[in-house]
This record gives C-alpha cells, sequence and structure tokens, in this order.
C-alpha cells in the first residue's frame, strides 16, 4: 500500500489537477518592517531552531484530500485486481485540455 500511495503521489506530482491556480489580493497590504518580540528588532529566531517552510501544507490544506487520496487507491487497486496485465492502447500520445482542472481531450483507453 506504500508504493501504490507514492505512485498516486507521483502521479499527481507530474500531472496536478489543477492547471492554474491564479490569485489576486483585495486590497493591498504593507508589512512590517520589522520582527522579534518587539515588532523593531530583525526576526527573532533563537539559537539552535531549524527553519522549514513548507507551501501547500498544514492544517487547512484541504479537508477531503485523505479521502480522495484513498479513492484513488482504491480504484487503482480495483483495476489491477480485475487485469492479467495493463497496456495502453491509444494510437497517440495523450493531448492535455487545460481548463479549470487538466483532463485527457479524448480519454485514454487500456485494457
Amino acid at each position: 500500500m506504500k508504493y501504490l500511495n507514492w505512485a498516486i503521489k507521483e502521479a499527481l506530482r507530474l500531472n496536478p489537477p489543477v492547471a492554474t491556480n491564479a490569485r489576486e489580493a483585495v486590497r493591498g497590504t504593507i508589512l512590517p518592517t520589522g520582527g522579534g518580540l518587539d515588532g523593531k528588532s530583525s526576526t527573532f529566531v533563537p539559537k539552535g531552531t531549524t527553519i522549514r517552510y513548507q507551501p501547500n501544507s498544514g492544517p487547512r490544506i484541504c479537508i477531503g484530500q485523505q479521502f480522495a487520496l484513498m479513492q484513488m487507491a482504491l480504484i487503482t487497486f480495483r483495476l489491477l485486481q480485475a487485469s492479467k496485465t495493463i497496456e495502453r492502447k491509444d494510437e497517440q500520445p495523450p493531448v492535455r485540455k487545460l481548463g479549470v482542472n487538466t483532463s485527457v481531450l479524448y480519454g485514454s483507453w487500456f485494457s
């Protein structure tokens, strides 16, 4: 199951479902000049603290993310169970259709 989840996450990394995610600020924001405990000095980071920024993560990333990943794993597993081999039957490479989300223009045929 671990390898299946890795394969699904790699497929999503290479072919993200959302083609573009354009955001625009509602109003301008001026950030404070300093940091630290008083807000005026340089940024305060205690010695020995590791700083790491992880974009697209955190407690509010997506309420249905784990459910969607579980569904993808279940469907992929059932397709693999139902067939001896899986090979692509398309004559030409898939053409991506970009819109609100990314999809394959003519679908994909497998046997």
